[in-house]
């Protein structure tokens, strides 16, 4: 078991048991992107680490259903590409699993999945957490779907076309030794198409034992605390702009600027400019980005007051009832992210545990126009919000 404690987004999915208590995660079992190694096992033997890389020929499949005991194809001696493994060394097809998550589906007529395995080792304990991650490596294309399996059964799915990427959390109470999972990488796009063009991905995923936080209590709330008052409950109301990244991974800078809106531009029930453009307003619950004349984040930024340093839990959620344009909401820490959704519908939210926050530090709520690459603002209404959540020093493992 490798020990490592760091910052984690955790989504709300979940399998084999439906938890009413709040989860982090600690202990890295295994992970995609530290565990690579380029060997060429026995066909069926994991690697060192657990793991083994291959691909599934879709095109070739009758049924098109995945079907992880005969449809996996794992590489053999010789099939090498890269820093990784290819069906091919060179040229088509572009199918291809390398190092530091990286990988290539193909797509069209010759359709196949590029795929990492991971084989549940002894010692491994039943309650598991999975955090899967898709981004794209080359932004020009339609994107791709990463499919994750466990035994055969998909129990999650992401798709994305943005170098910020989705990801998500499912959590396990029964898994085994000889469990196998699936990572795998199809060029089906946010469009539906299956072309392979510009689709260099990274994808993975990173197993851990969760740690059960015993009690939560919320310090800060975008909604219970909204007002029309700069600084009341510690909450200032602004936006981002002048971006030296508008399109930042967790872990990554943005290297924007915070501004606050003036005292006038309280219209009685929201933050809004006094004329439009830009369109950058926040509203109780809501708000809108804009795209011009610059690029603004709508921002809800909080100040950490002494009596609340330490780690805090930080869950946030966007939604957009108009179903068109889309938004990507961005939670930040001291200027760098540390988790995002995004969505131009459905309701997406996730968690993530801040740790080391000092009086001072500010943790933004931060909605930008930004989905799938696009930055344009049509249609940009959201509904977002966040709670901040004190995690105390008493927790236990499951």
């Amino acid at each position: 078991m490798k020990s490592l404690v760091y910052v984690l987004g955790l989504s709300w999915v979940f399998t084999g048991l439906l938890f009413a208590d709040t989860y982090i995660s600690k202990d890295v079992l295994a992970d995609s992107k530290a565990d690579f190694v380029r060997s060429f096992p026995a066909e069926g033997v994991p690697d060192a680490n657990g793991w083994n890389y291959g691909w599934y020929d879709y095109a070739a499949d009758a049924d098109k259903t995945y079907n992880h005991d005969t449809d996996f194809q794992q590489f053999a001696e010789g099939q090498s590409r890269g820093n990784g493994f290819g069906v091919a060394a060179s040229g088509s097809p572009w199918t291809g699993v390398y190092a530091d998550n990286s990988g290539h589906p193909q797509g069209n007529a010759t359709e196949q999945w590029a795929i990492r395995r991971y084989t549940v080792e002894e010692g491994a304990p039943a309650n598991v957490a999975l955090t899967w991650t898709l981004a794209a490596q080359n932004t020009g294309g339609s994107g791709t779907t990463l499919h994750v399996f466990r035994n055969g059964t998909e129990v999650a799915r992401g798709t994305t076309r943005a170098a910020a990427g989705v990801s998500g959390t499912v959590y396990m109470n029964d898994v085994a030794v000889g469990d196998v999972f699936d990572f795998a990488l199809s060029p089906e796009g946010d469009d539906g198409s299956r072309s392979e063009g510009s689709d260099g991905s990274f994808f993975g995923g990173v197993f851990t034992t969760p740690v059960l936080i015993e009690s939560l209590g919320v310090v800060a709330d975008t909604r219970a605390d909204f007002s029309g008052v700069q600084g009341e409950g510690d909450w200032t109301y602004g936006y981002l702009e002048g971006f030296a990244n508008n399109q930042p991974a967790v872990g990554e800078d943005h290297g924007g600027t915070f501004n606050a809106f003036d005292a006038n531009f309280w219209n009685g029930t929201k933050w809004d400019f006094p004329s439009n453009p830009p369109w950058t307003e926040i509203a109780n619950g809501g708000g809108h980005p804009a795209s011009g004349p610059t690029e603004q984040w709508a921002t809800q930024r909080w100040t950490a007051p002494e009596a609340e340093s330490g780690s805090l839990l930080v869950e946030f959620d966007l939604a957009k009832s108009n179903n068109a344009g889309g938004t990507t909401l961005f939670v930040i820490h001291n200027g760098n992210v540390v988790g995002s959704v995004q969505t131009n519908g459905a309701l997406a939210k996730d968690q993530v545990e801040v740790s080391d926050v000092a009086v001072g530090d500010t943790i933004d709520v931060a909605l930008s126009p930004l989905f799938n690459g696009d930055a344009g603002d049509g249609a940009d209404a959201s509904q977002f919000g966040a709670k901040i959540l004190r995690i105390p020093f008493a927790v236990r493992r499951i």
